[in-house]
């Protein structure tokens, strides 16, 4: 018999990612969120500089991708 742990994948990307402290919750995403395309004449905040040199975003997007589309379909709509 073979067995996948998806438990084992998603606790690498946990600890990968520094996210040791997030928590779950009902609705992953913020209500009525409106996202533009940014400015880019505004200088980047060094805080959000800071973060995005720190994190691998897209890295990140594809395994909680992967995570929400094989393991949990019911998470797939709020990831995408």
């Amino acid at each position: 018999m073979i067995t996948l742990s998806q438990t084992t994948f998603i606790n690498k990307v946990v600890t990968c990612f520094n996210l040791m402290d997030a928590h779950p919750c009902d609705t992953p995403m913020v209500t009525e969120l409106v996202l533009r395309h940014p400015d880019k004449s505004i200088p980047i905040p060094p805080e959000i500089a800071e973060w995005q040199t720190c994190t691998p975003y897209h890295a990140l997007i594809s395994m909680l991708n992967y995570i929400a589309v094989t393991t949990h379909p019911d998470v797939a709509f709020a990831i995408g």
